[in-house]
Parts: structure tokens; C-alpha cells; sequence
């Protein structure tokens, strides 16, 4: 089967599943309607197919079985009514810290996957759980909207938890895993504390504690994708192993592959785009093992197939769909790339690869997540080596100094912790500079003019000199208009945030409600806000005064005010009215009461 027709093979199972899915939740849940019109449809392509010729046979039945695996994973798919739930379970995700508690995914013994949710003293048993191990849970189960990223998960419920209490450890397959894991973060306890978050990160994914701030600066320089595992990752395991790989026979090297891979996939807690990345080099390493090497896109495909079979709600992972894209624009556009890049190779070629994966999976980023800074291109080029380079000295240096005397695992982990402060500042630099961000449409406008560029390149008439200028023009008015910049009025912003811009007489405020989440701290990066000079926060619980420590992490804070019960470190217990002029003859006056802080605007 030629490259071309085996993406559209994955192309198709993908569509497959997604219509089988759809068709499963419409089914009553017992149905078996869509087994037995799967059944029929099957033998009626087999047929066909038989009929026909051998490619249109394989075709016909992976489409066939995408639908019908579909059918049976969308009638799976229930979301669970408000009950009850006294039981064990079995942790599918690390717990990860929220606010005032922890939150991780659970598996129950039906099968059904939820979200735990775990507040106060009842959650302190999560603290040292981790993924595999079984927990006795009580709580109350209750209903989850669908949507995407739910389907992706599986999950089915939300449970409020009311005690909890560890059972049993992880399964025995997935021991050397946790081992992985462990001598990974005994190496980072030596790493300075304020990159010890990101380097773990980098390495085996465990973003759990990396802090919202960071998170937004990452994600707005276009480097979000380095904050956890990747495919990129599996790349650099096999990197390691290379030398002892090559050392041995043919039936050594492919199990030690396999071995590899599961162990790490199983560290990373089996993310999407390592799922591709480990399909994508086991089918590889299988097809070099009997003497068939297989091209880039023909293994590509194949493991998307093959993936989407085994779990058809992949198919909604916003994850799994960036890592395929950024593969295929690597693999469809890199080459390309590096030839009319007229530089030298050691700089085309990750020129080149950062070019490409970022044209790959610049439509659905601005599709799902918004404008895209055209910063992340030179971010990329910037961190990226380095980051390749954590990742390979965290599997071999880092596992090393976890077992070294303090002093010494610390000169060994050196040189990982400045390249892990290098990639933090790129990205800080980065989420600051005034790149444009583009939408849809200056996004088409972009690569038109580019393309226009290009083609005209070189010559010398005047209509290609008339046109050269015209795009390079509108290219630089493209730049101007798309730059972000704070509001210049008063707006609301993403995440539960008021902002009053400063004026030649008035300061800058945001007024940060009862009901902020992290997501201001994102807005305040998207738009540039670096300083604000009165900051009130309407309520002074725990969770604002979290949310407080990240803003001042992107942006310089000014007088904070707070109501007189606040938790908020540095800021300032209001106990009179007191009135703030913002714009033109408007004021906001803030008064203190009874469980917070109440801001009205007035107009004299």
C-alpha cells in the first residue's frame, strides 16, 4: 500500500470511529442495533473487497471495524447519575494539588472512569499515592457534561470525595515504571527548587506542581508543549539506548525496544502524544526487525490506525490530533524546508523541523486555543536544543545522581539545571515580547504573503519588484495591527477579572472577583499587561490569595488591597471606604463588609 493511501486509511479509520461514536450514544445503551448492523456491513465489504482487490479488502474491513468499535465505545460511553459511592477504585492519573485539596482520575470497578475531587483532611492520603494503586474511596457520585476533552478521558462522573484510604500499590507490570519515575525524582531533588517543577517536566511529564504562571508565559511563547511529555521524548529514550542497542543480535535489540518503550510509556502515564511516538517507533523497529524498512508516513499512519482501533476516543484528544499534525508537517514539509533554507545544515534542519511542526499544528492551535504568537518560532528554535538536552541528561546523568552523595549529584545535575533555566527564561522573554498574534485570517494573509515572497524571489523585472513591495508592506502592517496590547478600555477579562486601563491621571486596576481562576493569569499574558498599579480583590480566601502569588509572577503589582479576613501574603486589610478615580469623572468606590470586598462604579 503506497504512503498516500495509507494516511487516507488512517484519514478514514479516524472518520470511522467518530461516526460510530455518534451513532453509539444515540443507541440505548443495551442496543444491539449497532453490532449486528456492523456485523452486516462487515461481511457485504468483505465481499466487495474479495470482488474487487486486496487493498480495497484491508480498506474496507479497518473501516468497517473503525465504525463498529465506534458504535461500541460511544454505547459505552453513559455519563453516570447523582449516587452514592462507597467502594475501591483505581487511581488512573498522579493526584494532583488543586486549591484546597487534591484531584485525580479514577477507574471504578465497573470500569466507569471519574474525576476525583478531595478537599481538606479527607484528601491528605493522596498526597503519596500515585497512578496504579488502589484506593478505598467514599463519596458522592455526580453527572459530567460531555464534551471532548471528557470523551477523550473516559470519564464518565465527578466524585466528591469524603474519606479515602490507600489499598493496595501499583500492579506488577508497571513496578519498573514506578522505579523510572523514583531515581528520576530523587535526580531532581537535586536540581535548584525553582526548576525543579520544569525539569521534571521535560523529562517524565510530571507537571503537577509547575505553577500557572509558568504554564501561561509557556504557552504564550508557543513552548506549552515542552511543560510535558512528548513524542520528542521517546526519541531521545531510544537516543540513550542507542549504544547498547547496537550491541546486540536482532531478536535482543527489538525487545529491549519494546521494553523501553512500555516503560517509559507506562512513566509518562500512557499521554496521547506518547501513545503516537511509541506506536509510531515500535511498528518501526518491528519493520527494520523483518526486513522491511517503512518510510516516515507509511509508519505514521499505521499507528494512527492502530491506535484509534484500540481506543476510538482518541479521536477527541486535542492532544493526540497536535502530536499527528506536528508529525505530518515534519514529515510532509521539513525536507522542503531545509532545502531552500540557504544556511548551513546544523541551523536549517531544527530551523526547519520548528517551521514545519508549527505549520502543521498551526490550524487547530488557533482553531481550539485562539490567536498564535509568531514568537513561538524563534522560542522553539531557542529552547528546543536545550530541552533535548535535559531530556537525555535526565535519563542518564539525572538517574545517576539520584544515587550519588548529595554534593556530588548536585555537580552532576549542573548542567541540566542552567539548561532548564535557559529554556524558563526563553519562554519569560518570550510570553513579553510585542510579537504579533494571529487569527484565522491574518494567518491565511501571512502565508499568502509569504508565498508571494518567495515565488518572486530573485527576479528583477518591475511587476516582481512592485509585488515584493506590496507584500512586504502589507506584511509589516500585518505585524503592527496584530501586535496585543493592554486594553485601552475598561474590559473583562478571561478567567474572572475587571481591568481599568491607566490614564495620564489615573492608575491601572484589575479587580480580581470571588470566582477568579487561573485563567487570568493566561488573559493577563495574552494581552501584554505587565504592570498594574492597584490590585482589589473582592474576596480573601485561600484560594485568591493562591491566585494572587501567580499574578505578580507575570505582571509588577502595585498596592494590593484585601478584605481584613484575608489569606493574600502582601496585601493590604482595607478597613475604611475609599473611592479610586478611573477614566473620565468616574470612581469606583470599594467598601469592606461582611465576607469580602464590594466595588460599585460611580459618576459624580
Amino acid at each position: 500500500m503506497s504512503e498516500s493511501r495509507v494516511l487516507l486509511l488512517a484519514l478514514l479509520t479516524a472518520i470511522g470511529c467518530r461516526v460510530g461514536i455518534g451513532l453509539g450514544e444515540r443507541l440505548p445503551a443495551r442496543s444491539q442495533f449497532g453490532v449486528l448492523s456492523g456485523l452486516a456491513i462487515l461481511g457485504l465489504a468483505l465481499w466487495l473487497a474479495i470482488v474487487a482487490n486486496r487493498q480495497l479488502l484491508v480498506i474496507s474491513v479497518v473501516l468497517t471495524s473503525a465504525v463498529l468499535l465506534g458504535t461500541s465505545a460511544g454505547q459505552a460511553y453513559r455519563p453516570l447519575s447523582s449516587q452514592i459511592y462507597s467502594g475501591t477504585a483505581k487511581l488512573v492519573t498522579d493526584p494532583k494539588p488543586t486549591t484546597n485539596g487534591w484531584r485525580a482520575e479514577v477507574r471504578l470497578a465497573s470500569g466507569k472512569r471519574l474525576i476525583l475531587n478531595g478537599a481538606g483532611f479527607a484528601a491528605d492520603p493522596l498526597r503519596v499515592a500515585t497512578a496504579g494503586m488502589s484506593v478505598q474511596i467514599e463519596g458522592t457520585i455526580r453527572p459530567i457534561l460531555p464534551s471532548s476533552w471528557s470523551r477523550s478521558r473516559h470519564l464518565v462522573g465527578r466524585l466528591s470525595l469524603t474519606e479515602v484510604s490507600v489499598v493496595s500499590g501499583p500492579p506488577f507490570y508497571q513496578r519498573p515504571s514506578e522505579w523510572l519515575r523514583s531515581v528520576v525524582i530523587s535526580g531532581a531533588d537535586l536540581v535548584d527548587p525553582g526548576t525543579r517543577n520544569l525539569y521534571l517536566g521535560l523529562v517524565i511529564g510530571d507537571d503537577r506542581f509547575q505553577p500557572l504562571s509558568q504554564r501561561a508565559q509557556f504557552r504564550q511563547a508557543g513552548l506549552s508543549h515542552l511543560l510535558a511529555v512528548s513524542g520528542q521524548n521517546v526519541a531521545f529514550v531510544l537516543l540513550v539506548l542507542g549504544p547498547l542497542l547496537r550491541r546486540l543480535g536482532l531478536t535482543g535489540r527489538l525487545g529491549l525496544t519494546f521494553l523501553a518503550l512500555g516503560v517509559f510509556a507506562l512513566a509518562t502515564r500512557l499521554e496521547p502524544s506518547v501513545l503516537r511516538a511509541t506506536a509510531t517507533a515500535g511498528i518501526a523497529a518491528w519493520s527494520v526487525a523483518i526486513g522491511r524498512r517503512s518510510r516516515g508516513l507509511r509508519t505514521l499512519g499505521l499507528a494512527v490506525t492502530v491506535l484509534i482501533l484500540i481506543d476510538p476516543m482518541l479521536v477527541y484528544s486535542v492532544g493526540f490530533i497536535l502530536s499527528v499534525s506536528a508529525s505530518l508537517g515534519i514529515l510532509l514539509l521539513g525536507p522542503s524546508i531545509v532545502r531552500r533554507l540557504a544556511l548551513p545544515r546544523w541551523i536549517a534542519e531544527p530551523l526547519a523541523v520548528t517551521l514545519a511542526a508549527q505549520l502543521g499544528v498551526a490550524p487547530l492551535l488557533i482553531a481550539v486555543f485562539g490567536p498564535l504568537s509568531l514568537v513561538s518560532v524563534p522560542a522553539n528554535v531557542m529552547a528546543g536544543w536545550a530541552a533535548g538536552a535535559v531530556m537525555t541528561l535526565g535519563l542518564t546523568s539525572g538517574v545517576v545522581a539520584g544515587f550519588l552523595p548529595t554534593s556530588l549529584g548536585r555537580l552532576v545535575q549542573f548542567p541540566a539545571g542552567l539548561l532548564v533555566e535557559w529554556i524558563a527564561r526563553v519562554a519569560a522573554l518570550g510570553s513579553r515580547l510585542p510579537a504579533p498574534a494571529l487569527g484565522p485570517a491574518a494567518a491565511i494573509v501571512l502565508l499568502a504573503g509569504c508565498i508571494t515572497i518567495w515565488h518572486v524571489r530573485g527576479r528583477q523585472t518591475l511587476f516582481a519588484s512592485f509585488i515584493r513591495s506590496v507584500a512586504v508592506i502589507g506584511l509589516g502592517l500585518l505585524w503592527i495591527t496584530n501586535v496585543p496590547n493592554p486594553p485601552q478600555e475598561r474590559a473583562l477579562l478571561r478567567g474572572g477579572g475587571q481591568w481599568w486601563p491607566p490614564t495620564t491621571q489615573t492608575p491601572s486596576v484589575l479587580i480580581v472577583s470571588s470566582v477568579a481562576d487561573g485563567r487570568l493569569v493566561d488573559s493577563l499574558v495574552q494581552q501584554r499587561v505587565l504592570t498594574i498599579d492597584l490590585v482589589v480583590l473582592e474576596r480573601g480566601s485561600r484560594s485568591n490569595g493562591a491566585l494572587l502569588g501567580q499574578l505578580g509572577e507575570v505582571a509588577g503589582l502595585g498596592l494590593v488591597v484585601a478584605p481584613p479576613d484575608h489569606r493574600a501574603i502582601g496585601a493590604t486589610r482595607l478597613k475604611k471606604p475609599i473611592q479610586i478615580r478611573v477614566g473620565q469623572e468616574q470612581w469606583l468606590e470599594i467598601r469592606p463588609g461582611d465576607g469580602g470586598l464590594s466595588v460599585e462604579l460611580r459618576q459624580p
